[in-house]
């Protein structure tokens, strides 16, 4: 297997910005692009996930969006509200909350110096969820979705139900939420519209544990029959 570790771009990484919804929440997001994407813009990917940005995807982060960013696109990974470094909490997946936030987000992306206008989402699991949900939005701004290892049915073929089967991995997912969404946000000097901290007030700059972290274990166990929080999750068409 050959490791690529050359690009027809050179890379500018953004270690951490915040966007701000509309209703003054900040999410927190990690940009890679091309060093001069804003003389000559260019497309933009999201990929939006409520695992923790700074330190839970980091590595993987940083093999696949330099990869893109490379290849002539802004690549940009977003902590969903609630999670990483994002304000807020978590209070399930898939609500229309979480859909509206990307809404926002691929607005804002579209809006971008860098950006000519047109991004795409892509996403694996949940990242692939929520890349359908959006695209049934039909938000303007969004050209394109890559959705791997997920569906449209979340009753019918998914990690929690399986042809209805209410299956272990809910006990596996809940509990790395739950972990998760229990640390503490990270805040740097070098965050883009962020807290700033000196050498004495770093502690106004880190917020504690997140007060909805057991929301994660009632989230991923439900009812044996089709739901309205299967249901309205599921319909993409």
């Amino acid at each position: 297997m050959e490791v690529v570790n050359r690009f027809d771009r050179r890379v500018e990484v953004i270690e951490n910005l915040f966007i701000t919804m509309h209703d003054g929440t900040r999410l927190a997001a990690r940009v890679w692009m091309p060093e001069d994407a804003n003389s000559e813009p260019v497309p933009a990917v999201l990929e939006y996930l409520p695992y923790r940005k700074r330190d839970d995807t980091r590595e993987r982060d940083s093999l696949h969006h330099p990869y893109i960013a490379g290849h002539g696109y802004a690549s940009v990974r977003v902590d969903i509200r609630g999670t990483g470094d994002s304000d807020g909490v978590l209070r399930d997946e898939y609500l229309p909350s979480e859909q509206e936030d990307a809404c926002e987000v691929i607005a804002w992306l579209a809006e971008q110096p860098w950006c000519d206008g047109n991004v795409g989402m892509m996403g694996i699991s949940w990242g692939g969820f929520n890349s359908l949900h959006v695209a049934a939005r039909r938000p303007p701004a969004l050209r394109a979705i890559i959705s791997a290892s997920a569906t449209d049915d979340l009753y019918v073929d998914n990690m929690h139900y399986m042809g209805g089967c209410l299956l272990s991995d809910n006990l596996s997912e809940a509990t790395v939420m739950f972990v998760n969404n229990s640390l503490p946000r990270i805040r740097t000097s070098s965050d883009r519209g962020g807290a700033r901290c000196g050498a004495n007030d770093w502690r106004a700059a880190v917020s504690g544990p997140r007060s909805g972290s057991s929301t994660s274990i009632a989230m991923t166990t439900g009812s044996a029959r089709p739901s309205r929080r299967t249901t309205h999750r599921s319909r993409c068409r």
